[in-house]
């Protein structure tokens, strides 16, 4: 392509760029709309009461941790095997890759 047609192509594009944003940002059928009927209202309200009944139920329970005194869970012992902390990423992030040397080496 040469050098005015790239450059009357990244000019319409701008262009229409510019008049997508501009049909976005003022679009007027984007409002919310905040009225509710008593059906709608009702609805929320059981759906509230809900949650507070689950909240409720979920703050009654009490966690017996007697168990994490117990000798025989303290003497349980881990076989995990420790992780080796490893370097993290490329020395030269900029640097050739390992796989483009040898495609260039084939050509």
């Amino acid at each position: 392509m040469g050098k005015t047609i790239t450059n009357l192509a990244t000019v319409l594009g701008l262009i229409v760029i510019g008049i997508g944003g501009y049909y976005f940002y003022n679009e007027h059928n984007a409002s919310i709309d905040f009225t509710t009927n008593d059906a709608t209202m009702q609805a929320m309200l059981d759906n509230a009461n809900t949650f507070i009944g689950y909240n409720a139920t979920l703050r009654s329970i009490e966690m017996n941790t007697s168990l994490f005194d117990d000798p025989r869970f303290q003497s349980l012992q881990s076989y995990s095997t420790p992780i080796q902390e490893q370097q993290v990423g490329r020395s030269d992030p900029f640097g050739e890759l390992w796989f483009s040397r040898t495609n260039a080496s084939s050509e």
